[in-house]
């Protein structure tokens, strides 16, 4: 619950300076119940260095709910946003899609360390995380920047503990992957040193293109639509 939101945070270049979390406990109170949960985010606070700052919780019949809002501050490289992409750049993802509500949408590592070596190398032109998947957040940062891009469909990297039968479908369009999406030119050589010197590999999965040629996903000699799949939470 934390993490997600500090991948928003992520997405942005921003950096977290606190949280807070409203909660719903279910009637009858569980004490153990309160008492893990504070343990997770006492948990959480310290692996992200993030402290909680304030809250709510309550008790109500029906299910345990969790909200969380993560403050944030600009990064020391300043900030990033959506709008920047342009025709001609290169669309790259920081790891492999995929598989995740196998269960490692519960354990992964919002890019924050990654979104800063990004910008202090001054590689991003319009980032994002991928959180609802490439499928459906790649027409969001078009949108936004006013452009199309064109998907290979080979190059989109598919994780490893994907078992499904079209891998890449599952890559397109599971969602809660939590990589960053980036816009950027052809990298120089002095970034390039300053990725691998931090242990971070782009993957370059496309291009920017004229808004007019939409979002296309390229397959074996030909490209068609790509039609956004992944999760919408108010369909």
């Amino acid at each position: 619950a934390l993490a997600v939101n500090l991948s928003d945070l992520a997405a942005c270049g921003a950096e977290p300076v606190g949280f807070l979390v409203g909660g719903v406990l279910p009637r009858p109170a569980d004490r153990g119940l309160f008492d893990n949960l504070m343990r997770g985010f006492g948990d959480a606070s310290r692996e992200f260095g993030v402290p909680c700052v304030g809250g709510d919780t309550n008790v109500a019949p029906g299910p345990l709910v969790l909200s969380v809002t993560v403050l944030g501050k600009p990064g020391p490289h300043g900030l990033i946003n959506r709008t920047g992409a342009s025709e001609g750049q290169h669309l790259s993802v920081t790891g492999p899609l995929g598989g995740s509500l196998a269960g490692r949408h519960l354990s992964f590592q919002p890019r924050l360390r990654e979104a800063q070596v990004l910008l202090a190398a001054g590689i991003p032109a319009a980032m994002l995380d991928i959180s609802d998947g490439l499928s459906r957040d790649l027409p969001r940062l078009c949108r936004m920047s006013g452009v199309g891009a064109l998907v290979h469909g080979a190059s989109v990297p598919v994780h490893a503990d994907v078992v499904a039968p079209d891998r890449l479908s599952a890559a397109l369009h599971d969602g809660e992957d939590f990589e960053l999406l980036v816009a950027h030119d052809a990298l120089t050589a002095a970034q390039e040193e300053q990725l691998a010197a931090a242990g971070i590999v782009l993957h370059p999965i496309g291009r920017v293109v004229d808004a007019a040629q939409g979002v296309m996903l390229e397959g074996e000699g030909d490209a068609t639509p790509l039609v956004p799949g992944g999760f919408d939470h108010v369909s």
